[in-house]
């Protein structure tokens, strides 16, 4: 089978093996002849399929979990210091992770159906309309807890636009959920969508992209 030979090596492709003829009589000579001719050709695919994914194009042949989202209306917070998730009203493409609702029909949670490491990677878009600067903190849920030491706090000026963007890598079971958190300390402080300009295409508020890397070690920390 195709192997590693150390750290950073290339995956090696195996060779059919040269399998040998039985010294037996003529009675049992068809027989062991037709199971060499299976094995040889069995060999032989494996062998072809090992090369084709061992090369510098091989990863078009591979298939990993992956979804890219976004929301084109503007969100709003109804009360300040309060959590409101993160809304994702459109699916740009997908594969195995899927945007669900959450109690309030909202589509909110990030679901993903094979257990793994992901990268999530999202982009929000501020605005804040009022006469004085404002603050954002955006964090995550899993399953609905907040994962410790996952908040960033920033701070929009007045009358002022501001693109947010960061990654995380939450160790996920199959079918747990992502939310993406924010709350503010002004009401003007906003997630904002843009129209289309005559020059550009338009803007949505909020952007996540996320892509399986990884099988679950044992110890994800080590």
């Amino acid at each position: 089978m195709a192997g590693f030979t150390g750290k950073n090596q290339a995956l090696q492709v195996p060779s059919p093996p040269n399998l040998p003829l039985a010294a037996i009589d003529a009675s049992d000579r068809l027989y062991l002849d037709q199971l060499n001719n299976v094995m040889r050709l069995y060999f032989t695919q494996m062998s072809n399929a090992v090369s084709s994914i061992a090369g510098n194009e091989g990863g078009q042949y591979l298939s990993f979990s992956f979804g890219s989202f976004y929301d084109t209306t503007t969100q709003t917070a109804a009360a300040t210091s309060t959590a409101y998730p993160v809304k994702f009203n459109t699916t740009e493409s997908t594969n195995s992770i899927l945007v669900a609702s959450d109690g309030s029909s909202n589509p909110t949670r990030l679901t993903v159906s094979k257990s793994g490491i992901y990268n999530f990677v999202f982009s929000l878009q501020a605005y804040n309309s009022g006469g004085s600067a404002g603050d954002m903190w955006i964090w995550i849920r899993v399953n609905g807890d907040d994962i410790p030491y996952s908040m960033g706090r920033v701070t929009v000026p007045a009358g002022q636009y501001l693109i947010q963007s960061w990654n995380f890598f939450p160790a996920l079971a199959a079918d747990d959920y992502v939310q993406l958190m924010w709350a503010t300390s002004d009401t003007n402080v906003k997630l904002q969508a843009i129209t289309a300009p005559a020059f550009a295409p338009a803007s949505p508020s909020a952007t996540l992209t996320g892509n399986f890397i990884s099988y679950t070690p044992a110890n994800p920390s080590a």
